[in-house]
């Protein structure tokens, strides 16, 4: 799939206008909009990075063949991650025993 398919599907899958992605990517609005004109500009790397960024994805998901390998992280997500890089081993096992508890045995 098309890199620029893939964002106005991502952005469709988050609820993002093309305007709240300006906004949140540092990008202008027209430079996005041009990207699916008739003039079909292709984005940068420097603007993808920005995209990624503001979609909450990294550019190895962007790039990536499978679309169902795409995980949209949200703030509250990347947030809890952040927290588990600074524990120790122990407090990992203990966090993932909390979870696990609460995760159907069946998946």
């Amino acid at each position: 799939m098309e890199i620029k398919t893939k964002i106005k599907n991502l952005m469709k899958a988050q609820n993002i206008s093309t305007y709240a992605l300006a906004q949140a990517s540092d990008l202008t609005q027209t430079c996005i909009a041009n990207w699916y004109s008739k003039r079909n500009y292709e984005p940068s790397i420097k603007a993808l990075e920005k995209v990624c960024c503001a979609l909450n994805i990294s550019m190895a998901q962007l790039f990536c063949s499978n679309d169902e390998e795409i995980i949209c992280v949200d703030k509250e997500f990347k947030g809890i991650f952040e927290s588990w890089l600074m524990l120790n081993d122990e407090q990992r096992f203990v966090v993932k025993s909390v979870v696990n508890s609460y995760v159907p045995n069946d998946l």
